[in-house]
């Protein structure tokens, strides 16, 4: 998958219901390459960091689902459910599980009524894509550990999921700033998979 738009916006006051609020709603197109920190983008901020962003979740990846426009102009940057499985069965991906590891296993499961993976995947915590210091491994750094993780297949081959579609969107995002370009996602990710019960789940590592 690539990414088709960054934005970024600083928080603002607007009239809601009659009453002035500040929100950090409001983003505009970056132009170029901006910067990740610990706490948002350059250029960004949110208005109350008790609900939106703060430590960890400087970054928030909208699926090209919610918008209907790039749906319908780039539709290769998703997969479905059952395109996957097929393309699954015949060895033509590399499902990559961006949950943590312990959820991945099956040991725990904090959301979802069922634990495991999808059978075939493999783990690759999307926390695996930062430093110390909670940016981003340095380009070469995530390209090495991305193309160890692909073992000679193209980029195109990978399709990123996690819980519900957000987090591998991370995994998405470190491979751009890699240089491996095609990802596609799949949004549905495990809370879709098991909403089938014929669907079958795998709880050991892989």
């Amino acid at each position: 998958m690539r990414v088709l738009s960054v934005n970024a916006g600083l928080p603002r006051e607007v009239t809601w219901r009659g009453k002035p609020v500040t929100t950090g709603i409001y983003k505009e197109p970056a132009d170029g390459r901006v910067p990740v920190r610990r706490l948002n983008l350059d250029g960004d901020r949110q208005a109350d960091l008790r609900v939106h962003g703060g430590p960890d979740k400087a970054v928030y990846a909208y699926p090209s689902e919610f918008y209907e426009l790039w749906s319908r102009e780039r539709p290769e940057l998703a997969i479905a459910t059952p395109e996957l499985a097929a393309a699954l069965a015949a060895n033509d991906v590399l499902l990559v599980d961006a949950r943590a590891a312990a959820r991945f296993r099956g040991e725990v499961e904090p959301i979802d009524t069922r634990a495991g993976h999808v059978p075939g995947a493999v783990s690759h915590p999307f926390q695996e894509n930062l430093g110390a210091d909670g940016r981003f491994l340095a380009e070469r750094e995530l390209r090495a550990r991305y193309q160890a993780l692909l073992c000679g297949r193209e980029a195109a081959e990978l399709v990123s999921m996690c819980g519900s579609g957000v987090t591998a969107c991370h995994n998405l995002l470190a491979l751009e700033h890699a240089g491996l370009h095609g990802a596609r996602l799949y949004v549905g990710s495990w809370s879709e998979w098991i909403r089938d019960p014929r669907r079958p789940i795998a709880t050991a590592a892989k």
